[in-house]
């Protein structure tokens, strides 16, 4: 094998084992509320869905003025969707940091935000 094909031949292989680890990821597809929501009281439950199958495993409340809170979330395992009942989330910038594992083991995390603006609601125009 000349030098010309076996180089090619290693860019192939290369290329292939990264469009692999890149398609084995996932992320957040969509939440409910949408990340970024300014809303009027905190949610009853947060819906998440990623794009594909993944394992959560920790979704942390940092909001300032406030204490670090863990959130429970259902399902336990792996899954596309999530949903985190009751997180009673205070007046102003609420940030959900998660943590998972992607199908293929690897760790994913990320950061969801929500604004409770409770006065939004009693403002007259």
């Amino acid at each position: 094998m000349s030098r010309r094909a076996a180089f090619h031949l290693s860019l192939t292989v290369v290329g292939c084992a990264l469009v692999s680890a890149a398609s084995a990821h996932t992320t957040i597809k969509e939440s409910t509320p949408a990340n970024g929501a300014a809303l009027t009281a905190s949610p009853a439950v947060i819906d998440i869905t990623f794009e594909h199958a993944a394992q959560l495993t920790s979704v942390i409340v940092v909001s300032p003025g406030h204490a670090d809170r863990k959130l429970g979330f259902e399902p336990i395992g792996s899954s596309l969707e999530f949903k985190l009942p009751t997180p009673n989330l205070t007046a102003g910038r609420n940030e959900l940091h998660w943590k998972g594992l992607s199908s293929d083991g690897h760790v994913i995390e990320g950061t969801l935000v929500y604004t409770i603006e409770p006065a939004a609601a009693t403002k007259k125009p």
